[in-house]
């Protein structure tokens, strides 16, 4: 009798403790998805600020030419004027 009360107590601590572990798989379960969002957004920042950095460094470029073909004549070799 003994033993089937202490198998039957060892069996509901193991049940409580799989109810208790599934809750946190749940809640690590809603962390992962609420960071898989958040890198989801980082990652779609830093392509628009590549994008930014990329039309930045193309405008640079062309007012670097702009200076040196209005500023200092320069041309290219294949250019003629």
């Amino acid at each position: 009798m003994i033993t089937l009360l202490a198998a039957a107590a060892l069996t509901a601590y193991a049940l409580a403790g799989l109810a208790s572990v599934g809750a946190e798989i749940d809640r690590y379960g809603e962390t992962r998805s609420a960071l898989a969002e958040r890198v989801r957004e980082l990652e779609e920042a830093n392509c628009e600020l590549e994008a930014r950095l990329n039309r930045g460094r193309a405008d640079k470029n062309e007012l670097i030419e702009a200076l040196a073909r209005e500023r200092l004549g320069l041309r290219y070799p294949d250019e003629t004027g």
